[in-house]
This record gives C-alpha cells, structure tokens and sequence, in this order.
C-alpha cells in the first residue's frame, strides 16, 4: 500500500515537474508585420467628406501568405487588399476609407485581418473625432 502511494506520488510530480514548460508557449511572431496598427485622423469636420489612410505590411515569414479577408467593425469604414499571395520579403497595402457620414462623434472602428499564416487575426485600428462646426468660446 505505501509503495503504491510512494509510486503514484512521483508520477504526479514527475507531471507536475515535467509539465510546467507544456504550458509556457512561446509566441510565434506574426507572418505579416504592419507599420502601424492605429491610425488616428485626429479632428475632421463632418464637411469634409471621406477620409483615407494606408496600413503598409510586409511579409517576414519564408512562406507566401494570404490575406483572406478583413473584416470591418462597422459598414462606414471600407477596406481594400492585395487579392494575390504576398511572397516573402514582398510589402502591400491595406488602403482604408472611412466614409465620415455617421455625423459628429468621436469614433473607433477596428479592422480584423484574417491571413492563411495564422488562425489569429490582426486588429487594426481607426480612430478620430467627427465635429459638426467648431464653435468659439465667446
């Protein structure tokens, strides 16, 4: 009865023990590296139309990666990708156009990019403050 006490407590150790590094993952680097990941167009007037900006990327992986596609948080802001595989070492463009008709508001709208190099998806950000006029303190 002891031995099989004595025994099962070093099998649970020798997990324990041994297991600890099961659960520490390294983070894997993302395939696709973008210049920035917020852009923020600070203070727009209602006026003045659609903005645009552009996410550069570039390819870090020894793969071809896919961008399979982007998903808009809201139906104002409209992305635009490269369709074709992006070979190792080669950049492109996410270009961004935020339609600014959703009337004077601070806003923040996120952009999730799925690729074939990852199950997890980059966010991308766009951030500012729509106003109607600007007003004097007077």
């Amino acid at each position: 009865m002891r031995r099989n006490l004595y025994i099962l407590f070093l099998t649970v150790a020798s997990f324990f023990a041994g297991g600890i590094p099961l659960f520490a993952q390294e983070v894997a680097p993302q395939a696709i590296e973008f210049n920035k990941k917020v852009h923020n167009f600070g203070k727009i007037s209602v006026n003045d139309g659609q903005q645009h900006c552009t996410f550069e990327f570039r390819n870090t992986s020894a793969k071809p990666v896919v961008i399979n596609n982007i998903i808009s948080s809201c139906g104002c802001t409209e992305p635009v990708w490269p369709k074709k595989p992006i070979m190792p070492g080669e950049s492109g463009k996410v270009e961004v156009t935020y339609l600014n008709d959703q009337g004077p508001y601070p806003f923040d709208k996120a952009l999730t990019v799925y690729t074939s190099a990852s199950t997890k998806p980059i966010i991308l950000r766009i951030t500012g403050l729509a106003y109607e006029n600007e007003r004097s303190v007077k």
